[in-house]
């Protein structure tokens, strides 16, 4: 099962299912697809799963169920057997049939290791530019802190917004930002300009480099394994962004010495087996 949600749409959830046969040949289908018309509540979740269940003859064949410790997962699991047993007369034993995602436990781990270091992303540093600039200006930031902020400024420099345009109005737009909305003027224009014109130099230092360009991947402490992917393409990239910072010099202040691009490659051995067996 999995829900998502884009801003300014509706929230959906689809249901699959994996399966083996006699051969133990692995199938995959998707069972359901519905728009949810209510909250993402454990019950009402619980209610769509159970009617697909009924739909596809399953409830019976429940095995177990897995899923993160989102506290709607657990009361959507609680509410699921109970409808099982109230309108089908089939026991499920949650306490049994409960079993916890190894890869959510993980992140857990890689989580609160992360934040001892202090290189978690904070939530600040999602909002404005300024704030991240003088943080790395004030130097109260040290080793590994402030090496991943830089990359993450990095990122932001050559990829500042992701701007979805919704419509015009009155010269305005009102466009969407990191599921936040506002409106821009003018200036709106002026940054997706200059961060053309950085994309532009930054293909060209790929190209000198040897490097494919790809987007600096700016980490998400609630995006699984987010940190070990953005400093895996900030080393893959790391010649074509050393000759980009040393060519801008307003940006020269983000350039990472040897040790910091070492710490970096340090990281990501520590974070690779996570990685590995959470996805």
């Amino acid at each position: 099962m999995y829900v998502t949600y884009e801003f300014g749409a509706d929230w959906t959830i689809g249901i699959t299912a994996h399966w083996i046969d006699e051969n133990f040949r692995l199938y995959n289908s998707l069972l359901a697809f519905y728009v949810l018309d209510e909250a993402h509540t454990g019950e009402n979740l619980s209610n769509y799963i159970f009617d697909t269940l009924v739909d596809f003859d399953l409830c019976e064949k429940l095995f177990c169920i897995t899923i993160d410790n989102a506290s709607n997962n657990k009361t959507m699991i609680t509410q699921l057997f109970e409808n099982i047993y109230v309108c089908m007369d089939i026991h499920h034993d949650e306490k049994n049939q409960h079993i916890s995602c190894l890869a959510h436990v993980i992140n857990l781990v890689i989580g609160a290791f992360l934040k001892n270091r202090k290189v978690t992303a904070k939530a600040r540093d999602q909002g404005e530019d300024e704030v991240m600039y003088q943080r790395i200006h004030d130097g109260n930031d040290k080793d590994f802190t402030l090496t991943m902020l830089k990359i993450r400024v990095i990122s932001k420099v050559l990829y500042p917004v992701m701007y979805n345009c919704a419509f015009l109005h009155r010269g305005r737009c009102i466009c969407t930002l990191h599921h936040h909305h506002g409106i821009y003027t003018a200036n709106t224009y002026q940054k997706i300009s200059s961060s053309s014109q950085r994309k532009e130099k930054f293909a060209k230092a790929c190209y000198i480099a040897s490097v494919q360009q790809l987007q600096i991947i700016y980490d998400v402490p609630t995006r699984w394994n987010s940190a070990y992917t953005m400093l895996e393409r900030a080393l893959h990239m790391r010649r074509a962004i050393t000759l980009y910072l040393t060519e801008e010099r307003d940006f020269s202040y983000l350039t990472l010495s040897n040790p910091e691009w070492d710490q970096c490659g340090a990281l990501l051995t520590i974070l690779y087996l996570f990685n590995v067996e959470s996805t």
